[in-house]
């Protein structure tokens, strides 16, 4: 069987690396590299490194000054050497016979990637860990020129990390992590730009790798430098992810795809935006960024509200206002003037209503249109609702073409209900 090389970045894990190392090492594959990189440990990890090598003849440590973990998995894969590479993180383990699995399909099926399940334990407050379910997806495969659906290989392997995949390393030559991804996304990132260089790939649902979530990792932080650093990655993702969807995907699938894709990104930087409590300059700033990030590709900022439409979260909904008012901004901006009307459906619903308010309060003229408002009185409407040009609860395309613009969050058919004077 082919050599591997497993890359681990390290930083201040002098509690954690030696059982990092020895999941590593109890792996039943017959020729194993173990590529550490110390990137500028504080603490005692560089003497446990060099430790952990003097004991096994296939660790090789490389010590750099702090840089992150994209630079030091970027110089772990300059010296790696096996036919095959995959990272684990400093305090993660690899399952008992994992490698082994991955490498006999990979030669098996002669994948260029593949890809197995994982288990989330993420840190509680008193310092336990708890596992976090979520599907395991089925077996699946893709392979340029054979039948194989790109959309349906992303659903069933789920969130593209690195650590629960192995690369035939010829694949990803001149492939880098982008350093510019810090604080997260740099795994999506990359996964996205494996997929215009690999020929196949595979996906098999046994868990490989057990990744631990600790309240100190990089990506669960909440400042302001990091939410700044997750928002400087949506560009370089964004760009990932459509022109990997548009090497494997036909016309049809390509919209499809890139529909989810976008709507990832919405999810994520909702998440984002909650959970760093973000002032509003900070939101302002986000959503102007995924608004340049989306503008060179099909779809546009207004296409997300659709997408979020479709999010079903206790808490993230409270700034999906900032992506309605942003992407009223966008439109505006585009069409170099400010629209006199808009037709916005699906008026009613959370999302809608907020449309409909930042909409007449920047001095639109708004139709709002929602199957909700069958058959509702004046008085029953809301204040925002009372200043619309008109409300109805049908979509017709003589209302359409009254109007400079549409926003689409869902609609029906019925009769005009004229608005209070």
């Amino acid at each position: 069987m082919a050599k591997i090389s497993v890359i681990v970045p390290a930083y201040n894990a002098e509690t954690t690396l030696r059982t990092a190392v020895e999941s590593i090492l109890s792996q039943q594959v017959p020729e194993l590299e173990i590529v550490i990189v110390n990137d500028g440990s504080t603490d005692g990890t560089d003497r446990l490194c060099h430790t952990l090598a003097s004991e096994c003849p296939c660790i090789h440590v490389i010590t750099q000054k702090n840089a992150g973990i994209c630079a030091a998995r970027n110089r772990g894969m300059e010296a790696a050497s096996g036919e095959y590479i995959t990272f684990c993180d400093d305090d993660d383990l690899f399952w008992q016979g994992a490698l082994h699995l991955l490498l006999q399909t990979a030669e098996d099926t002669r994948a260029d990637l593949v890809r197995g399940g994982y288990e989330l334990l993420r840190q509680r407050p008193d310092g336990t860990f708890a596992e976090q379910p979520h599907p395991a997806g089925s077996p699946c495969t893709i392979a340029l020129g054979r039948v194989g659906s790109y959309g349906a290989f992303l659903e069933n392997s789920g969130p593209q990390f690195v650590w629960n995949a192995l690369y035939r390393r010829t694949a990803l030559l001149g492939l880098r992590f982008n350093e510019r991804c810090s604080y997260g996304l740099e795994d999506f990132v990359f996964n996205a730009a494996a997929y215009r260089r690999v020929g196949k790939a595979v996906y098999i649902p046994q868990v490989v790798y057990r990744h631990f979530e600790s309240a100190q990792s990089t990506s669960c932080a909440h400042t302001a430098q990091a939410l700044l650093g997750r928002i400087r990655a949506l560009e370089p993702w964004m760009e990932a992810e459509f022109h990997a969807a548009q090497r494997w995907c036909g016309p049809e699938e390509l919209q499809a795809v890139w529909k989810d894709r976008r709507a990832q990104a919405v999810t994520f930087l909702m998440h984002q935006l909650r959970d760093a409590h973000a002032p509003g300059v900070l939101r302002r700033k986000a959503w102007r960024t995924l608004r340049a990030a989306l503008a060179p590709y099909p779809g546009s900022l207004l296409d997300t509200l659709h997408d979020a439409g479709h999010i079903k979260t206790n808490n993230g909904t409270a700034f999906i206002p900032d992506a309605a008012a942003e992407a009223l901004r966008s439109a505006a901006g585009q069409r170099g003037t400010v629209m006199k009307t808009i037709l916005v459906t699906g008026a009613a619903g959370y999302i809608g209503r907020h449309v409909v308010k930042n909409a007449l309060d920047r001095g639109y003229r708004v139709i709002a249109a929602d199957f909700n408002l069958q058959g509702s009185s004046t008085s029953a409407l809301s204040s925002a609702m009372c200043r619309c040009s008109a409300v109805t609860p049908t979509c017709t395309a003589s209302w359409a073409a009254r109007t400079s613009a549409s926003i689409w969050l869902g609609a029906t058919a019925s009769a005009i209900i004229p608005p209070p004077t």
